[in-house]
C-alpha cells in the first residue's frame, strides 16, 4: 500500500473516530484536539489495527499523537 493510500485511510479511521472532518493537509495532534482524549485514542488505535491488520505494542500506542506518526508507523507495519 502506498503512503497516499495509507495517509487517505489513517484519515478516514481518525475522522470517523473523532466524529470531524479532517483536511487532507491538517496535522491532528492529540494534545491540541479536544476530542482526541484517552478513551478515543484506544478507539483510535483499535480501529488502525483492524482496517491495516497489526497490533501496535504498548511502547507505540503513546507515540502515535498525531496523524503523521500514526501514518509512518502504519507504513513501517505494511513494509514489513
Amino acid at each position: 500500500m502506498e503512503h497516499d493510500a495509507v495517509d487517505q485511510a489513517v484519515r478516514e479511521i481518525v475522522s470517523s473516530v473523532l466524529d470531524r472532518p479532517i483536511d487532507p493537509a491538517e496535522e491532528i495532534v492529540r494534545d491540541t484536539e479536544p476530542k482526541w482524549d484517552s478513551l478515543k485514542h484506544i478507539e483510535l488505535m483499535f480501529a488502525l489495527e483492524e482496517r491495516f491488520e497489526i497490533q501496535f505494542t504498548q511502547e507505540e500506542l503513546a507515540g502515535l499523537d498525531r496523524i503523521s506518526a500514526v501514518v509512518d508507523r502504519v507504513m513501517v507495519y505494511l513494509a514489513s
